[in-house]
Parts: structure tokens; sequence; C-alpha cells
């Protein structure tokens, strides 16, 4: 017999674009500092504390709910991000030095982007985006960048620049972001395999 009887639900969803990095940064912190999965960070309190400290850090403003709902959402985004035969690999051809270059100079368009720090060959964070010059101007922030510098490293803001890829369809961002993160396993980014 059920109980739970004439229940309805709503399906709830939040669109996580302008804190999706935080809650990857908080995410992979916590990992280095701890070991600890997203599963251990989300069921441990005091581990899930620290996480919605560390994400505020970085884009404050936000619920936890919110939060730990971007970090479940991005983890799990690789199960439905299938790839067509078809489709091509994107060439990055779009350069962008993150602190100096006009905003202007990126398309308003969907795309995928990497952060690189200038002179080493890892990326640092790979997203896909409808809208990739609002994505990248997340990150200019003075106060994400502050919160990045001042913990795992010390790099110079000058430093970082940003490739991109302009994609054709909006069904290619999510099966690109996860070909990206798969294949050039960038610094801040989850893995998007997981189950």
């Amino acid at each position: 017999m059920s109980h739970l009887k004439g229940l309805h639900s709503v399906r709830t969803s939040f669109n996580y674009e302008e804190y999706a990095f935080a809650s990857e940064f908080a995410a992979t912190e916590l990992k280095y500092l701890t070991g600890a999965s997203i599963d251990e960070i989300l069921c441990e309190p005091a581990l899930a504390s620290r996480f919605d400290s560390i994400a505020s850090s970085l884009a404050p403003g936000f619920t936890s709910l919110r939060y730990r709902w971007a970090i479940l959402s991005i983890r799990k985004a690789g199960r439905h991000a299938d790839w067509k035969p078809e489709w091509q690999m994107p060439e990055f051809a779009g350069q962008f030095r993150l602190i100096r270059d006009s905003l202007e100079t990126i398309p308003d368009k969907q795309g995928v982007y990497l952060l690189y720090e200038n002179g080493k060959n890892k990326p640092l964070y790979a997203r896909s985006t409808e809208h990739l010059r609002h994505a990248v101007e997340i990150h200019r922030s003075p106060r994400l960048m502050s919160a990045v510098f001042d913990r795992l490293w010390k790099p110079a803001p000058d430093n970082f620049v940003v490739s991109y890829a302009v994609l054709p369809a909006r069904s290619m961002l999510r099966p690109v972001e996860k070909r990206v993160v798969v294949e050039r396993k960038p610094v801040f980014n989850v893995p998007r395999t997981a189950a």
C-alpha cells in the first residue's frame, strides 16, 4: 500500500552558470586537502560547511542548496552527454588574455572555453556555455581572482589566458564539455563520468 498516493512533485532545476566554477573549485580544493569525494563532502556536515564557505567566497550571494545542487549536477552532467559520430572536436582558435583584453573580442555566442595559466600546458578549467562572453567575464571578478590566488598557488593574474571555440549547435555544449574535461583533465573541474 502506498502512503504517498496523490503526492505531486515538481521538477526542480537551477541555472548554476554564475556559480559553477565556485562549486567545482570548492569540491576540488577539499578533495586536494582532505581526499574526500563529492558524496563525502556533501554528506559530512563539517565538510559540507567548508564547501559552502569556499564556494560562497568565490561567488557570494547564493544558498548552500544552490552550491550543492550545482556540484551534483555538474558531476552527473556526463551521464547523458552523448557524443555524436558526425561531430568534430572544435578547434580552440580564439585566444583571450583574461585580465588585459577587451571582453568585446569574445563573441557572445554559445561555445566552450579553457582557462590556462600562460606558459603551462595544463588547463585549469573548462566550461561550455550559451554565452561565452559572460562566462569568461565571471572569471575576471576581483573577488574570485583574489580568492583563487590566495589558495593553492600564487600565479600572476596577467598570466591567465582563455582559449575558446564557438559551437554551431546547443546540443553540442555538454558533450563537448564532457569530452574536454575527460581528455584534458583541467585542474579545477570535477569528473563528468560519475553516475
